[in-house]
């Protein structure tokens, strides 16, 4: 069984759940997240699912039962989604992931004690009283207490926990969900009851992009002011390219040459100039660049969405189109140009086994064999720093590749090419 969703649909579905949170309908917020894109509420994957499951058929005349269903990885708009019966998933080749059990009995998670109630408005609900219908204004609710209550605009959902007991009911008109944030974690506990339902249901607060201005050594910026040839960064709208854009800045006397696809870059010198390219379909745009400049420095900070679990032979491609085809054909554009090429590289990447890590030893290497006398290429390995790609629930305190220059002689010197 398969269904694809649009992102019309994710629209419709806010307006139905009233869960409007932007990471699912915007497309800068979502290009600006750790996914990458938009994703579809995790609850309208489960409504598509149990509808095409038949779900009212299943449940018939069950005095009890327990519904339980893991998010493992998010689900992206246009993408056909599948349900596996057989290994109780529902996923997307691409992305998305969800473990779904369902048991002929109760398993209840027992009272909640010092929990803080979180009051929501009255649900309004045209229910048949029928087990799909029920289940949908639960995953509503859920999704709207998550996405717009609390934690709200930085929530992702974890897991939904449904248990049907036929001898229950709640007779209250208003609903109440308890809830209850782990200390150590950004993980919170909830629990809510609607008619003869108990649903317990773990959210996250989602991780964000802090970016904090760092300031320069003395030393590192009487360095950077001794450069006198033009810079092009390739990717410099966020991350470690914005980062270089804003150190490089700070030597008013050079041409600062900057690419940007989605993100605005605020500039501060009249020496820089930005060009708006999607290196993917503007490789002439680039190479008409190059063209003005017999000598330039190029760092090169292209990047896809990272996706380390999508290992389909799609991302591989485009992997190594970004870290490996595209850089050695800029190299290529002109034999006799003097180019000095920076290159990031992780440390992970031999240590990882996947499409991504693959792509860039694949790229390390080749760029290491290109020995030419009018190009010196510096490949450095970079820790985890503070970047989308990098966000994570446990380990949010990174610091910035600014703060690593600031303390790294051989990183400098790889920066600066001495």
């Amino acid at each position: 069984m398969k269904f694809r969703l649009t992102k019309k649909d994710g629209l419709d579905y806010a307006k139905k759940s009233g869960d409007f949170n932007s990471i699912h309908l915007n497309s800068l917020v979502g290009y600006n997240s750790s996914f990458g894109s938009e994703i579809c509420h995790g609850t309208l994957i489960i409504i598509k699912s149990l509808k095409l499951l038949k779900i009212n058929k299943i449940l018939k005349n069950k005095k009890n039962f327990n519904l339980n269903f893991n998010f493992k990885n998010f689900f992206v708009y246009n993408e056909n989604t599948y349900i596996n019966i057989r290994k109780n998933v529902i996923f997307q080749k691409n992305a998305g992931l969800i473990e779904f059990s369902l048991k002929s009995k109760n398993i209840s998670a027992g009272k909640f004690l010092n929990y803080s109630k979180k009051k929501i408005i009255k649900h309004s609900s045209n229910s048949k009283n029928n087990h799909f219908d029920n289940l949908c204004d639960i995953l509503n609710i859920v999704s709207r207490y998550v996405g717009m209550i609390y934690p709200g605009k930085y929530s992702l959902l974890n897991s939904i926990n449904i248990n049907f007991n036929y001898e229950s009911k709640n007779i209250n008109r208003e609903i109440f969900i308890l809830s209850k944030k782990n200390k150590r974690f950004p993980i919170i506990e909830n629990k809510l009851t609607y008619k003869n339902y108990e649903i317990n249901f773990l959210s996250l607060e989602r991780p964000r992009l802090v970016v904090k201005n760092e300031e320069i050594s003395k030393v590192f910026k009487n360095k950077i002011k001794k450069i006198n040839e033009p810079i092009l960064i390739i990717g410099a709208s966020s991350g470690i390219g914005n980062e270089l854009l804003k150190i490089f800045e700070l030597n008013k006397k050079i041409k600062i040459l900057a690419t940007f696809y989605r993100n605005k870059i605020k500039i501060k010198n009249k020496n820089t100039k930005l060009f708006k390219i999607n290196v993917e379909k503007d490789e002439m745009k680039l190479k008409k660049i190059l063209n003005k400049f017999p000598i330039i420095r190029i760092f090169y900070m292209a990047t896809p969405r990272i996706n380390i679990k999508n290992n389909t032979q799609e991302n591989f491609k485009k992997f190594k189109f970004f870290y490996n085809d595209l850089p050695l054909k800029i190299l290529k554009f002109y034999p006799k140009k003097i180019i000095k090429f920076f290159y990031p590289a992780s440390i992970y990447s031999e240590k990882i086994k996947s499409h991504y890590s693959k792509s860039k030893l694949i790229a390390e290497k080749n760029l290491k064999k290109l020995k030419k006398d009018n190009i010196k290429i510096n490949i450095l390995k970079i820790p985890e720093v503070n970047t989308k790609h990098n966000l994570s629930i446990i380990n949010n305190k990174l610091p910035s590749f600014t703060k690593l220059l600031n303390k790294n002689k051989n990183f400098q010197r790889k920066i600066l090419f001495l």
